[in-house]
């Protein structure tokens, strides 16, 4: 009979204690169920019939992972994004695929990534409001929606009021 020492004993389930810790907290209890479907899980899906944000629940994920409980996958891969993208918004996933790899998504996602890295913004989310004569509000980070709302309307107050003017006056000067 084999008898260990009660200091290897402990250095063993020291070992193991960030995964004790891990599902300790109900919410990646609740995570772990989930994900032992053996199906890939969007963070959306995830949140269903939660009241968590998708940050909070990437946040608990990354607890998770962090204890070795989660294998993760990068989506930014079509054959791993585009079933769970499929499956989630009940789309073929062979036209998916087709259209999402198109010259023409591609150039409108460059398109947009060059217009947005134009904007020289270092936070997430970023929301820029525009409307039909250039009048721009970009908010950066956490913005509260009354301000959202507020400049949403100034922006198309703004532009009614430049339709009354061309309505009545004709086009301004140019500049």
């Amino acid at each position: 009979m084999s008898h260990r020492s009660p200091s290897s004993t402990v250095a063993r389930w020291q070992a193991h204690a960030p995964v004790f810790a891990a599902l300790g907290d109900e919410t990646r209890l609740s995570l772990v169920a989930k994900l032992c479907d053996g199906q890939p899980h969007s963070i959306s899906q995830l949140t269903e019939g939660s009241r968590l944000t998708r940050q909070a629940i990437t946040k608990h994920l990354h607890a998770l992972a962090n204890a070795g409980l989660r294998e993760g996958k990068k989506i930014g891969r079509w054959e791993v994004a585009a079933p769970i993208a499929a499956q989630t918004a009940s789309l073929d996933t062979a036209k998916l695929l087709a259209r999402a790899q198109s010259p023409d998504v591609a150039a409108r996602a460059k398109a947009s990534t060059d217009e947005f890295s134009a904007l020289q913004v270092n936070q997430r989310p970023t929301f820029l409001l525009e409307n039909s004569i250039g009048d721009r509000a970009l908010f950066s980070g956490l913005a509260r929606l009354n301000a959202l709302a507020v400049a949403l309307d100034e922006i198309l107050a703004d532009e009614a009021a430049y339709a009354s003017w061309k309505s009545h006056f004709g086009d301004p000067p140019a500049s």
